[in-house]
């Protein structure tokens, strides 16, 4: 008999995971009250609350969230309409934590999208589906990707533009959070209208996957990461040697920063992925931006003599020549 208790109560808790942005566990009373809590803690703790927004907006975004909770069906509505209030100030380091009553993260779309400046393209994809890999996202479950962006960019914490698409593309790959906002009806798939490489207008119907990775939402730092631990293909996969210097150190040992004198664009490719020491390196952080600026500042010294320098004069000749191998 303990079996199969021990049983029944397993496949509930697996059925309340899976169902679990359909479910209400807090009263709309308890999810005004929560509201109403978080407002109480912006006005009464942020240094700066108005910066970007004037009171009179703020409050009236206040009041539609309290009118999208008092309409809710779910706990992840409501976490959203709050979600919301926070968002609006454009502050990036402001925010409203993802876990608590439901696991916001736990079901994943096996790809990414990146916007450029005419559209937004799958930019890695699992591999079983790389025939899609860069073609271009017109659509999602008939929602133009437009607005679907424009819908994300309302509940996420930023500071600027960059930072509300950054995370807004970030969130197309989580199912809870395209369920949440209703740009999906379930969570179980999502159907892409894409046109390909090759200019054919399809689309692709892609299943969720459950989470067995710990990468968190803001997961697409990396050009060759997916959100889940399945095999995927990037554009590191067919570039070869044609590999952009932005996609250079972005292996399984990332290299959190790094430059490269480039001597025929006399120019200087500097990347900063993270703000701590190298781990796989004795150089320090401190160490590599002292070497750094050095080189920089060499360059330019440089740059700036061959320029000033007369070259139709002898003396400016020897001089750039002698310049020139020194910086070799």
């Amino acid at each position: 008999m303990k079996v199969l208790k021990l049983i029944l109560i397993l496949i509930l808790v697996t059925l309340f995971q899976l169902n679990a942005s359909d479910v209400k566990l807090l009263t709309t009373e308890q999810w005004l009250e929560d509201l109403e809590f978080a407002v109480l803690k912006l006005k009464s703790n942020h240094p700066d609350l108005y910066y970007k927004i004037n009171e009179t907006k703020f409050d009236s975004i206040i009041a539609e969230s309290r009118d999208e909770i008092a309409r809710s069906k779910s706990d992840i509505e409501c976490y959203f309409a709050t979600k919301r209030i926070i968002a609006v100030i454009e502050d990036g380091h402001t925010g409203l934590l993802e876990n608590g009553i439901f696991n916001l993260l736990d079901l994943r779309f096996p790809f990414r999208v990146d916007k450029f400046t005419d559209g937004v393209y799958i930019t890695i994809i699992g591999k079983e589906h790389k025939m899609f890999l860069g073609s271009r996202v017109r659509a999602i479950n008939g929602n133009p990707i437009e607005n679907v962006l424009k819908t994300i960019e309302k509940v996420v914490s930023n500071d600027n533009e960059f930072g509300r698409k950054y995370w807004a593309l970030n969130g197309i790959s989580f199912a809870r959070v395209l369920y949440g906002l209703k740009i999906i009806d379930n969570t179980d798939s999502i159907e892409l209208d894409l046109t390909t490489r090759k200019g054919k207008q399809t689309k692709l119907k892609l299943p969720s996957v459950i989470a067995d990775t710990n990468i968190e939402y803001g997961w697409s730092n990396r050009p060759n990461v997916g959100p889940t631990k399945d095999e995927y293909t990037s554009p590191v996969d067919i570039l070869g040697d044609k590999l952009p210097l932005h996609f250079k150190n972005q292996e399984d040992k990332i290299k959190y920063y790094w430059f490269e004198h480039l001597k025929n664009k006399r120019a200087i490719y500097f990347q900063f992925n993270q703000v701590m020491n190298q781990t796989s390196s004795d150089e320090t952080f401190l160490q590599f931006s002292e070497k750094g600026m050095n080189s920089f500042d060499l360059s330019l010294q440089y740059y700036k003599k061959s320029i000033e320098l007369n070259p139709d004069n002898e003396n400016g000749k020897q001089m750039t020549e002698r310049i020139k191998g020194e910086k070799k």
